[in-house]
Order: C-alpha cells, then sequence, then structure tokens
C-alpha cells in the first residue's frame, strides 16, 4: 500500500481571507506536483482532506491526475490540531493506494508515528506548503519513506 502525504499548497495570510484559500503559486504548484507524480500513480483509490478551504482545493487539483477510484472526502479528524494516533490506527487499516491531504504539524507527527512508532521533537519530515511525502506499506506493516517531493522539485519540471 501507498500513502501520499500532502500539505496543501501555499494559502494566502489570514488577515488576507479568513478562509485561506491557495494563492496562485500554491494552484500552480499543486498542479505540476499531480502533473509529474501522482499521474505516474494510477492506482490511487481515494483522496482524503481536511475540509479547508486550502486543503480541498489541493484535493482536487491532484484528484485531476491521480483520478481516484472512490473520489475525494472531506474528514474533519484530519485538521492541523487532529489525533495523530488515532489517525496513525486509520492509516494502518488502509487497503488502497491513499493521498491525504492535510497541515503541519499533523503531517510531521504522522510520518514519524508511521516510521518510528512515535512523534520526535526534531521531526523526521519538513513539510513546506505542496510538500509530498510518500510511504510504502510492506506485507508485513512496515512502513517505509520513498520520497520527499518540495515544490522546488517540480518547478522546473
Amino acid at each position: 500500500m501507498r500513502l501520499y502525504l500532502v500539505q496543501h499548497g501555499d494559502a494566502v495570510p489570514a488577515e488576507e481571507d479568513p478562509e485561506r484559500p491557495l494563492t496562485e503559486r500554491g494552484r500552480k504548484d499543486i498542479a505540476r506536483l499531480g502533473k509529474h507524480v501522482l499521474r505516474t500513480h494510477p492506482d490511487v483509490y481515494r483522496i482524503e482532506h481536511s475540509g479547508r478551504a486550502r486543503a480541498e482545493q489541493t484535493a482536487q487539483i491532484l484528484a485531476l491526475a491521480a483520478k481516484p477510484t472512490d473520489g475525494i472526502h472531506a474528514l474533519d479528524s484530519i485538521g492541523p490540531r487532529g489525533d495523530v494516533v488515532a489517525l496513525a490506527e486509520r492509516v494502518n487499516g488502509y487497503t488502497g493506494d491513499r493521498v491525504i491531504v492535510s497541515h503541519q504539524p499533523l503531517l510531521s507527527q504522522l510520518v514519524d508515528r508511521l516510521l518510528m512508532g512515535k512523534e520526535r521533537a526534531e521531526p523526521l519530515v519538513r513539510f513546506v506548503p505542496g510538500t509530498l511525502v510518500i510511504l510504502d506499506r510492506d506485507t508485513g506493516g512496515t512502513w517505509s519513506l520513498v520520497a520527499v517531493v518540495p515544490p522546488a522539485l517540480t518547478t522546473r519540471a
């Protein structure tokens, strides 16, 4: 099983718009990510996002490339302050490749918990808006890090 963890794309400041939709740069970064990474991995079953505007927009853009067979779903439990223990337990029960679009610090905490069994003071992976982390789970249930793709890597692609 493959898990794609994506921090939403660059969003406008809350002072400008409290809903914090994606900026033009954020939309472009996510579109490139979808085109150059997710489009080449056609087995995405489902995309899940936090329900916040910036995460929902990110999920919609990624769905254009990933074409998830079970569609896009909003989950309140994967917001920035979501319960990482509960999320890790749920993820460990997943079958079928998934994309989770969420926020910090939840994404870094989830990577730590899946790979190390606990969160770390200094996270294994530093997310910035538009970052994709790919994890694989083997048949024994062990997770491994496949790739970290920050938006800068797709800028010239």
